[in-house]
Parts: C-alpha cells; structure tokens; sequence
C-alpha cells in the first residue's frame, strides 16, 4: 500500500500537501508543528500509519511551511492552521470524520472541532495543552527553547532522545535523523518560534467569549465546548511510542 500525495489550496492561497491511504471510515491526523514530510512519515511512523490504514481511510498533511506544503508560508497564526485543515478536509471530500491530534497538534484539532462540530465524528487527544502557561515554564520546554538556536544536530538529538519523551533510544534516534531530513534549522526555528508564539494564548473562534484575562478566558471556553457541542473526545498520555 502506497499513499497518494495530493494538494488542497486554503484560503490564503497557501498550498497544503496531503496524503491519503486505506478504505473504511475517515481518520485524518492533524500534523504536529513544523516538521513534517507527508511520504517520510509514512515511512518514519509505518508502524502506525499502515495498520491504521488497514482499518480506516487515512487522511494526513504538511504542516504549512514544511514538507511538501509551501514552504514560503509567513502567516502561522491559529486562523492559519484552521484555514489549511479546513482546506484539507474539504479536497479529502470528507463530510464527517474522526480526528486525532498529538501534542502540539491539539490546539488546531480543538479550534476547528468548535468551529464545524458537524464535521466531527470523534476527537481523539494525546498529550496536549490548551493554554501558553500548560507548557512554557516547564522545564523540558526552557531546555528545547534554549536548544533551539544552537546546534542543529544537538538540538534535533535532545529533542527526540530526551525532549519528546520517547523510550525507544533506536526509534529515537530515526526520529532526530528524520527532523535533520525534512527540515533545516534555517526554516524550521524561526517558524517553530512564530507558530507557537502565534497560537499563545490560544484563542478558538468558535468559543463564546468570557470576561477574563485572555488566556484564562479561552480555555474555560474551549473546555466547555468539549462536553456541550461535540460527539465523543479521548484524551490520552502515551510515551511508549
């Protein structure tokens, strides 16, 4: 089985590059920050993505900026990601569909879930966070960002060997090999940086706004909307990987 590349154009003219593989129900997996490659994570994660695509129409993209999507992309705000998943599920031609997102994906997964509950079937959500403050004065956090403009192959080995929470040291370091391979750091720091300071506090256009300080008032938002618009959500903590 052999996944097919397409390319679905979001609103702003970006173009995302995705990949579909299987038949069954619709699964699409939101892509985990900036350094993603459609085909090398098929390879990269085949002990994953091929037995998913054995049970379900497996949709998955680049992350804008990275891979086979533009790579000139600017725009890495929170509206930006909703506009190339919503760019994506509309190509895929999919009308309903689960959806899973790991960590950094989380944030974009829950956004667009508010926004078109009727698009989603299920959610599926694995270590994430919600708001800048779940994540930016934890310690493995201040190591990444001090890591983060200095050595690449230091920064990329730290982060997968140490950072990411992987067991599996041989998996491990395939997983740093593969940052180095569909990334550099000229690209991907800067844009790692912009991404995650564009969706800090995040904000989710499809919550009711609250009187409070910003970040505090999106999150009591977004966790509303979990239990009162959508259909089921699993959240989950997995580092065996």
């Amino acid at each position: 089985m052999e996944p097919r590349i397409q390319y679905a154009k979001a609103s702003d003219g970006v173009n995302i590059a995705f990949a579909t593989a299987g038949d069954g129900p619709p699964l699409l997996l939101v892509p985990n920050g900036p350094q993603s490659h459609v085909q090398a994570i098929w390879e990269m994660w085949a002990h994953i993505l091929q037995p998913l695509a054995e049970r379900f129409h497996l949709v998955w993209y680049d992350f804008r900026g990275s891979g086979l999507s533009d790579r000139e992309a600017t725009d890495f705000s929170m509206d930006a990601m909703v506009r190339d998943l919503e760019a994506v599920v509309e190509t895929a031609g999919s009308t309903r569909l689960a959806m899973s997102a790991l960590v950094d994906a989380v944030p974009i997964a829950v956004t667009y879930a508010a926004i078109r509950p009727e698009k989603i079937s299920s959610l599926v959500l694995v270590d994430g966070w919600m708001k800048s403050s779940d994540w930016k004065q934890t310690p493995a956090w201040v190591a990444e960002e001090a890591l983060r403009s200095g050595d690449w192959a230091v920064y990329t080995e730290t982060l997968a060997r140490v950072l990411s929470g992987l067991e599996n040291q041989e998996f491990a370091a395939r997983y740093a090999a593969y940052i180095r391979d569909v990334s550099n750091r000229k690209l991907c720091v800067p844009r790692f940086r912009i991404w995650r300071l564009g969706m800090s506090p995040l904000f989710c256009r499809g919550c009711p706004p609250i009187r409070s300080s910003s970040t505090t008032a999106t999150t009591a938002s977004c966790q509303c909307n979990l239990g009162n618009v959508w259909p089921p959500v699993s959240r989950t903590h997995d580092s065996s990987w």
